[in-house]
């Protein structure tokens, strides 16, 4: 529960944050949503330390060694230096999870292009504010994956793999709920949703079909975000990152439209 605070706290203040640019106009809302691309860059490099030390930390309590726990703990704060075993296995484990998230944001980039050269300044804000009002499904589910993933480490580690398994289906089923909820939300109130954070007839008539596009594959997402969380727990990094790259970069145009 901590976690999944955590993660709707974050989402509110931006969520928030965008309602009030929105009421400056569409030009707005679309510069930022730009700019907003490149903090996400630099957060995702973040990540290569959270995760790493998160499910180590995780697997060595599981396994009752209190002093790699401890040492992968203090790695979080950046400033400790370590044992190149312990920092060879953050790296590991991180390392691939950062590259996702990191290529991602470069998908997004290049879209945000596409958008901008296709549609001007309402077809950019669309698309980026779309994305974050998207956050209500993908800030969700990594809420549930973080948390998927440190007690599926622990118990993994402990040998407790029925646990696991339980732990998995009810995150599941949980994420499945909540993605159909969304889902429905963005496809049937698609132009309600969007005139809240931008209330320009244009920008939400354009915004509500994105969400309406967007929303048949919320439920979807969820699911692929928390089941990252079950290959985190079981310190398998990599295929996950495999899927979620290469996926994405399938969203790419191959052939632009003409105007």
């Amino acid at each position: 529960m901590p976690i999944m605070a955590t993660s709707f706290i974050q989402m509110a203040y931006s969520l928030t944050d965008m309602a009030w640019v929105g009421r400056l106009g569409s030009e707005s809302v679309a510069a930022v949503g730009a700019v907003g691309i490149l903090t996400w860059m630099s957060g995702s490099i973040a990540l290569l330390n959270k995760v790493g030390a998160e499910v180590s930390v995780g697997q060595s309590i599981g396994a009752r060694n209190e002093e790699d726990a401890r040492s992968f703990a203090s790695r979080l704060s950046f400033i400790v230096p370590l044992k190149k075993k312990y920092t060879r296995r953050i790296f590991k484990l991180g390392l691939p999870v950062a590259t996702l998230n990191t290529l991602f944001a470069f998908v997004n980039m290049f879209l945000s292009r596409t958008a901008s050269e296709q549609g001007g300044h309402i077809g950019l804000m669309a698309f980026t504010t779309g994305g974050q009002i998207e956050a209500i499904t993908w800030n969700t589910s990594q809420g549930f994956s973080t948390g998927l993933s440190t007690f599926i480490a622990q118990n993994y580690a402990a040998g407790q793999k029925s646990r696991v398994k339980q732990a998995w289906r009810t995150t599941l089923w949980m994420t499945g709920v909540f993605g159909s909820l969304c889902s429905l939300l963005f496809i049937l109130f698609g132009n309600e949703v969007f005139s809240i954070f931008v209330p320009e007839s244009d920008a939400y008539r354009v915004g509500g079909d994105y969400l309406r596009i967007d929303g048949y594959s919320q439920m979807f997402m969820m699911m692929e975000i928390t089941m990252q969380g079950v290959f985190y727990g079981l310190g398998r990094t990599i295929p996950p990152a495999i899927v979620s790259i290469g996926c994405n970069y399938m969203r790419i145009p191959l052939k632009k439209q003409p105007h």
